[in-house]
């Protein structure tokens, strides 16, 4: 019995999500557990496990499709088995394959032609499943980088599957020489890079606190003396906490005792929370993120220290689940480590306040 592949609910507020990549193609064998795809949703990517083991017979979604909550994504079953009865969600993130010119409306030709054959020949459309292009991750991936319609590409892989030689050998054939612009005109442009759904919400959301939250900024210097003598003393005995841990510990501690700046402001007035929920900015690729580490003010140094390196590491390993951003109640953002004096941030709404971590100086 054929064995569905949905899209998986991972919070509370998810109701759907962007496939990023399919890490197996139709037709090869997966296994129970294994990893099958990449999807992303607000600010997480996330690696899907295969629910049953056999053989990929159906991708009902391409990459970079948005799909709802639950929604049959692909199809696991055995080789033999019929699985004609599952549909496409839709077009995938490439434009379907144009029909071929009626022979009337071909001009007339000049002569025998004597070019060889290439990449980027239109001839016949790529073949095609559920309505969608048959490519490989890699060669999508090459195909949105450099603005390619896989529909005009003819595949050289098993079944006319699109690869990545047959995207590179298409952009080599079609590149020209690219025009000087004359003065005045717009500047020549390198290349767009898309936005994913993790950098379109982190703008949105930076935009939104300028616009609506007021900011002002408050700068001074901290004498970090000993903080640095009891961190090399723990050092000493075994793994020691980072500078951010002792910056979230003194924050909550400060957050207890200045209940105003644990609050947010909302249409029913200010709510001040008994919770120091302290948000770790984390820079990841493709853009920024920010778990939070809850009730930071009932937590030790080393609780804090523990709890933060596990934050990070699910961050950078693109493992966060979407209750690991929420209920954040205050922000730290620490650039010291990248030689930075100081900066100016912006706050994370619905926080009232962001702290803005430099570099420790010797002076």
């Amino acid at each position: 019995m054929a064995t569905d592949v949905y899209m998986p609910k991972l919070g509370i507020t998810m109701e759907e999500g962007t496939i990023i990549r399919w890490l197996k193609h139709e037709g090869e064998p997966v296994q129970k557990g294994e990893p099958l795809l990449e999807i992303e949703t607000d600010k997480i990517s996330y690696e899907v496990e295969a629910p049953g083991s056999g053989i990929l017979r159906r991708l009902l979604a391409g990459e970079g499709q948005k799909v709802e909550v639950g929604k049959t994504i692909g199809v696991i079953g055995a080789p033999e088995e019929d699985v004609s009865r599952y549909q496409a969600l839709g077009p995938g993130p490439v434009a379907p394959a144009a029909a071929p010119a009626s022979a009337g409306a071909r001009p007339p030709s000049a002569g025998p032609s004597r070019s060889a054959p290439s990449a980027v020949q239109e001839a016949a459309a790529p073949p095609t499943e559920g309505g969608w292009v048959k490519a490989s991750p890699i060669a999508r991936r090459l195909a949105r980088e450099h603005r390619v319609n896989l529909a005009r590409v003819r595949g050289t892989g098993p079944g006319g599957r699109i690869l990545e030689r047959d995207i590179l050998s298409h952009v080599k054939a079609t590149a020209g020489a690219p025009a000087r612009p004359a003065p005045g005109v717009a500047p020549r442009v390198r290349r767009v890079v898309p936005l994913t759904a993790m950098r379109r919400v982190v703008a949105e959301r930076m935009a939104q606190s300028k616009r609506e939250a007021p900011h002002f900024y408050v700068a001074r210097d901290v004498d970090m003396t000993e903080v640095i003598k009891v961190r090399l003393e723990m050092e000493a005995r075994g793994r020691a906490p980072t500078y951010t841990d002792f910056i979230i510990l003194a924050c909550a501690r400060a957050l207890d005792e200045y209940a105003d700046v644990n609050a947010s402001f909302g249409p029913e007035g200010i709510t001040l929370y008994e919770d120091a929920n302290i948000g770790i900015a984390v820079a990841v690729e493709g853009g920024l993120v920010v778990p939070v580490l809850r009730e930071a003010n009932r937590l030790s140094l080393y609780e804090i220290a523990s709890a933060s390196r596990e934050l990070v590491e699910r961050a950078r390993q693109r493992r966060l689940m979407p209750d690991d951003y929420a209920g954040g109640t205050f922000t730290i953002s620490n650039l010291g480590m990248f030689n930075v004096d100081g900066f100016s941030a912006i706050i994370n709404p619905p926080d009232s306040a962001i702290l803005a971590v430099g570099g420790i100086v010797k002076r």
